[in-house]
This record gives C-alpha cells, structure tokens and sequence, in this order.
C-alpha cells in the first residue's frame, strides 16, 4: 500500500506506550542486493552451490541439494535446519523443494507443501510477465497444468517464447544454470589472550600485528581488502565488532592501520578483551598500472592519494557521508538520480552517461532538493514568465530557452506533467524553472552557475 495510507492507518492504531507499530526505512536496492549476497554466501553450509534467482527485485536464493539431503537426515529434516538457521538471524523464509530450478521457484513462493505436484500451482509460478498471466487468465488458463494440452506453436505464437522456456525449465525438458556465489576466502587472523587485558596500548599494539598478518597472506594471493571485520571478545560482555571500508582494494598495512586507528580512538571497552579476530570479509585483486612519464597523480581520479583521501574521510564521517550520484532511468528530476556510498558502493558505470538524451549544459549546476514555488506573470496563458518573484526580489526575464515537457508513466500513483524553460534575466542570473501542467503554477527548480 502508498506509504501515506500505512502512516494512517498508523496513527489510527498506535500503541497505549505512545510507540509507533511499524518502522519505515527508505528503500536501497543495492544494499537489499549486498544483504541477499551474504546470506548466499553464509549457505554454503547447506549446499556447495547457491546463487541468486533472477527476481526484480532481487529476493530469492537458490540452493542446489542435489544428492545432499541424506547428510542431514532426509529432505524433511534438512528444510527443518534450513529454516532454524535463518530463524536464528531473525528471518522468515519460505522454503520449495523440486527436481528444478522452476519447480522450486514455484513451491517456494505458491505452495504450502514443497510435495505438491507442480501442474496443480497458479499460473502466476512459471515467472512470467504481468501481461502474460493477466491474458493467460482472461483466457481461463489459471493452473500450469492447463497449458499441457494446448498446443506449443499456437502458445508461442500467441505469448512469446518466455512462455514456453519457463514451461519447460519447470518441467525439467530444458535447463536452468544457478550464478553461484562462491564463498569468501578465509582472510582471518586470531589473537587469543593468555589474560584479559584492559590497556588500550597492548589492544593496539596486538591489532596492528594482525593487519600486518593479514596483509601478507592477502599479498600471497596478489589482493587488496575492501572491507575488514574486527570482533573484540570480552570477558564478562556481548562482543565488539565494527568494520573498515576501502575505496580501492589495497594490502598496504600502514593505511589500513591508520583507518583502524581512528575507529579504536572512539572505541569504548566496558570490559577486559579476551580475543581479537581480524577478517577481509570483501577483498578483490590489486590493481597494477604502469606508471607514465609524466603521470600527475595528484589530479588522477584512481590516484593512490585520491582513494587514501576518501578512505579517511569515510572512517571518519561514516560510510553514508561520502557519496556519488549515480543517474537513474526517471523523467522527474529530483528522482532521477540517487546517492551510492563510495566506500562498499557499486562500481559507476559509463554507459549511464552514454543514454543522456539531453546535454549536460540543459541541465543546472544546483538542483533544488524540493522545487520552490514562485509568483510569476506570463507573456501568453501557456508561454513563459515574463518576471516573477524570488527570495523577495523581482527578476526580468530577458531570454528564455524552452518548453521542454517533462511527463511520468501512467503507472505513477499521481502523474507529474512540466513544461521546463531555462531563463535568463536582466541581472545576468540563469535559472531553471518550470509550469506544472495540472495546477498552472510556476516553481523555480535549479540554478546554472
């Protein structure tokens, strides 16, 4: 449901204590993706091959158990440890058992029992498109099994061959490859106290030969660290853990040390520390580039000093505070990009820049976090303002570049429809502003350097 009908219905119901019944974040699919790939990875106690089904978005993992379940007592009792072991981090799964990739996409998420037979389920458990299943439905085909008697040329022609594909990966007649996620290599180094020790000193002391362990088996294996987790046991108290991120992968022990330092100078230790373990949780290759003759580093955006410099900023800011944009397939502006982390974040791909269908100068500099509504008078009903009002000082419009329509899909709750003109006034400042369409008012938007 729309975020604002939950909020109602939320406040309508809330608690005696006066706490809210439900929490909100904002959505981050490549966050919901690195969450997904560690539990993949953390699955390799059940199967030696998971990966990720090809969900959008994202939300299923695939496990292949072939010839594996007898080592854990039958089919039955190994969805049981399944099911425990992510019950133990607090999470609800649904479970599906089949011969198939297909089969048991479609028990996990249309069958209460992983043993019904596959023909018996909606049609809606065969992955298709939305347009597929609403005209497969209006054709009273409702089950898989009512498919089987129909004839393939007639169901490819009419539906494409997705149909009959996803028919026959279910069944079994074609096969379906999983993308395995393979399982990090073990990058751990332990310290294990003969004493529980308070001095802050000898903790330091202690981790700074742990990086250096760690960086030389990392280096034997020509890799560089993307992220590190620490774990400091105690004695008498939960554990502490905490994590250090990378901009590049890197084995230089004297950088990762500083970035640690600056994490143990905030640290606050209750109790004695028993244990230290040290893992590179993300690692990747190092990268090797020859040096040119004349090489400014300096202004090189993959310059060794570039990425220290963001590896700093982000142990001490945090990883949120140091971002990128990165474009977004949306007509409305202020949804057309979002802010990605720099440090743990996806690599900025150059096509995105490629599928601009405007120039970079149609577009300010400044880019207002909400449109600004302004008081404005045009030449014509539907031509541009002629001056308007901003920040208590009128503004003449000399020249004027536009309309250019912007409109959202017809799949949006409320439609956005603009018209965009970029001004200039007689005082030499350059603004982007638009007419919203449905209410015929005038919003300032952006402003060019």
């Amino acid at each position: 449901m729309p975020l604002s009908e939950a909020t109602a219905l939320e406040q309508r119901g809330r608690r005696t204590d006066g706490r809210p019944r439900f929490h909100t974040e904002s959505y981050d699919p490549f966050e919901d993706r690195k969450s997904l790939e560690a539990l993949a990875a953390s699955c390799h106690c059940f199967s030696p091959l998971v990966g990720l089904a090809d969900d959008d978005p994202v939300e299923t993992l695939l496990l292949d158990v072939t010839g594996i379940a007898t080592l854990f007592g039958g089919e039955q009792a190994m969805n049981q440890q399944i099911e425990k072991f992510f019950r133990q981090q607090h999470l609800t799964v649904r479970i599906g058992l089949g011969n198939t990739v297909g089969a048991a996409w479609a028990r996990a998420h249309y069958s209460s029992e992983y043993r019904n037979d596959i023909v018996e389920l909606p049609i809606e458990a065969l992955r298709l498109p939305p347009a597929s299943i609403e005209t497969l439905n209006r054709l009273g085909l409702e089950h898989i099994g009512d498919l089987l008697p129909l004839p393939r040329d007639e169901l490819k022609a009419r539906f494409g061959a997705t149909l009959l594909q996803r028919l026959d990966q279910a069944l079994g007649k074609q096969p379906e490859i999983i993308a395995s996620i393979h399982s990090p290599d073990d990058f751990f180094v332990e310290w294990l106290f003969e004493h529980p020790v308070t001095q802050q000193s000898v903790i330091q002391h202690v981790i700074r030969q742990l990086i250096e362990r760690l960086c030389f088996l990392l280096l034997k294996q020509g890799k560089g660290s993307l992220q590190l987790h620490y774990r400091l046991t105690c004695q008498d108290n939960e554990p502490v853990m905490f994590e250090v991120g990378c901009y590049r992968p890197t084995a230089d022990a004297d950088h990762l040390w500083k970035l640690t330092e600056s994490h143990l100078d905030r640290l606050v230790l209750r109790d004695p520390v028993t244990g230290i373990w040290v893992c590179a949780t993300r690692h990747d290759r190092l990268s090797q580039r020859q040096k040119e003759l004349f090489d400014d580093d300096h202004i090189r955006q993959n310059s060794p000093l570039v990425a220290s410099l963001i590896d700093r900023l982000t142990s001490r800011l945090g990883r949120h505070a140091i971002v990128r944009s990165v474009l977004q397939s949306d007509a409305q502006p202020e949804k057309a990009f979002r802010y990605e982390p720099l440090v743990g974040g996806n690599k900025p791909s150059k096509r995105s820049i490629e599928r601009l269908s405007f120039s970079i100068l149609d577009r300010p500099l400044y880019l207002m976090d909400q449109p600004a509504a302004l008081r404005s008078y045009a030449v014509t009903p539907n031509g541009p303002p002629s001056r308007f009002e901003y920040n208590d000082e009128q503004h003449i419009v000399s020249r004027y570049w536009g309309p250019e329509r912007i409109e959202t899909g017809w799949w949006r709750q409320r439609g956005v429809q603009r018209d965009y003109y970029r001004v200039e006034t007689s005082q030499g400042f350059r603004f982007w502003m638009f007419r919203c369409l449905h209410e015929g008012s005038w919003y300032l938007h952006g402003m060019f350097g």
